[in-house]
């Protein structure tokens, strides 16, 4: 009896210990997309007669922006620009990302200088990132990348020159209904008849469902400044509005909701709502919340009935392309001193190894659109995490300070990446880290389980033994 005990503690300890979860605590796969290097938007007789390029991983570069899973590189490109012709040239340059509307006011600010001087950039807001095949990851285990995930530069134009018109749902002037309460109330909108070209747009509106041919709300009303509002297109009922105590909507206040009744454009409601988020803050120009409006017309009008705050989050938080472009005058004969500065993160890998691995990527293949270019100079400034190098595309020199460079007389055939890692060799996960930790924990309980049954049967039989 004491073994048996002894043993069905031991597994107790087992299960309960923290070493048991420890196994797979974070996430062993993390993904970013790389870098696209400067570019000319059309021909140009502009040549760059050299381009430093750095990566440094200072400590506050990354801010809260993805920092516990991949160290976030601050990216510097410094080009010494010449323009050979004899007369003066105004050349429109693009910095292309992929990245969510949502990561600019994470990225921090995006500097885009001449001469020292700022310039300003318009951000051009282009469609949904491009699906690949069966893995949607830019890097591989071994870090390099895959290109068939990421479009090409032609793709890029296409998506930030002409994109798709405003749809036709959404056209004209619609009916806004505004809902208020004295008081702070659950309120609940029915729209009992919908045509087949009705579509809503709202704000306040925490949930909907579709009920037959018509369309049941719920949303909150507070007695300060909060409402819930709906803005109907095309053949709909008029909606009916209560008010209720609870969030169910099963008990009926015995209050007034003030309803309000106005004409307004999709593009002017949507606007009020991009004004209050984030991504408009960390730009507050007129030029990017015209782009961010016409964007997301095309994804309320892509949306079945209704698009609200959520769905509008949704639109945010989509991988997507952005192009930022701005303008660099270039005197007869004259050189300029260009230069793109900011936080670029990497992907993270541990499936196989027993320190995470992460990899970067910076594209120089659109820099060959130049007219010409020479003398390339790489340097990466490792984090503390990870301060060696163990992979790269193009090999590079360790210096004594711990940063690696390179120099080049040309753009090389492919593109730039390059990995870090906590020690000079990749170290294998050990076999125990390879066991899934849910699979483990049920084998364990399994088995105290059965311990359990054991222990059972040899009280049962213990007991019929003494009577």
């Amino acid at each position: 009896m004491k073994r048996f005990c002894a043993a069905f503690l031991c597994a107790s300890l087992i299960v309960l210990s923290p070493a048991a979860v420890s196994a797979n605590s974070g996430p062993t796969h993390w993904e970013t997309s790389p870098s696209f290097s400067v570019t000319p938007l059309s021909d140009c007789p502009i040549t760059v007669d050299r381009e430093d390029l750095s990566f440094d991983f200072p400590a506050e570069a990354g801010g809260e922006y993805n920092s516990e899973f991949n160290p976030t590189s601050l990216v510097t490109a410094n080009y010494q620009m010449k323009n050979p012709s004899s007369e003066k040239t105004d050349v429109q340059m693009a910095f292309p990302l992929i990245a969510s509307l949502s990561d600019l006011p994470r990225l921090g600010k995006i500097q885009i200088q001449a001469d020292g001087k700022d310039l300003p950039f318009r951000i051009s807001v282009g469609g949904e990132k491009p699906r690949g095949g069966v893995s949607d990851n830019y890097f591989t285990e071994e870090g390099e990348l895959q290109k068939t995930n990421l479009p090409s530069f032609q793709e890029i134009l296409r998506s930030v020159s002409a994109p798709p018109a405003a749809p036709k749902a959404l056209s004209g002037q619609g009916t806004l209904y505004r809902f208020r309460c004295a008081g702070n109330f659950h309120l609940k909108a029915d729209l009992q008849a919908l045509g087949e070209n009705a579509a809503l747009l709202t704000t306040g509106v925490s949930g909907f469902s579709q009920t037959g041919s018509g369309i049941h709300l719920t949303g909150w009303s507070d007695a300060k400044n909060g409402e819930m509002s709906v803005l109907v297109f095309g053949d709909a009922s008029k909606p009916e509005v209560a008010a209720y105590q609870d969030g169910e909507c099963r008990q009926k206040a015995d209050a007034d909701v003030n309803v309000t009744e106005e004409k307004q454009d999709a593009g002017s409601f949507l606007r009020e709502k991009l004004k209050r988020t984030e991504v408009y803050q960390a730009y507050p120009t007129e030029d990017f919340l015209s782009a961010l409006t016409s964007a997301a017309l095309r994804a309320a009008g892509s949306s079945l009935v209704a698009f609200g705050d959520g769905e509008l989050y949704g639109f945010l938080d989509q991988q997507r392309i952005l192009v930022l472009t701005y303008e660099v005058p270039f005197p007869a004969n004259g050189a300029r001193r260009v230069s793109v500065r900011y936080p670029m993160s990497g992907a993270m890998n541990s499936e196989k190894t027993a320190s995470p691995v992460y990899s970067y990527g910076y594209l120089l293949s659109p820099a060959k659109s130049w007219a010409g270019f020479q003398n390339l100079s790489i340097r990466v400034i490792p984090p503390q995490k990870a301060p060696y190098l163990v992979k790269s595309s193009i090999p590079m020199t360790r210096s004594q300070d711990g940063s690696y460079s390179a120099k080049l007389g040309s753009l090389p055939d492919g593109d730039l990446t390059f990995s870090l890692y906590p020690s000079e060799k990749l170290t294998p996960k050990p076999a125990f880290s390879h066991v899934d930790c849910g699979l483990l924990l049920t084998l364990v309980l399994v088995g105290i389980l059965l311990l359990l049954f054991l222990l059972f049967l040899h009280l049962f039989s213990f007991r019929r033994a003494d009577s």
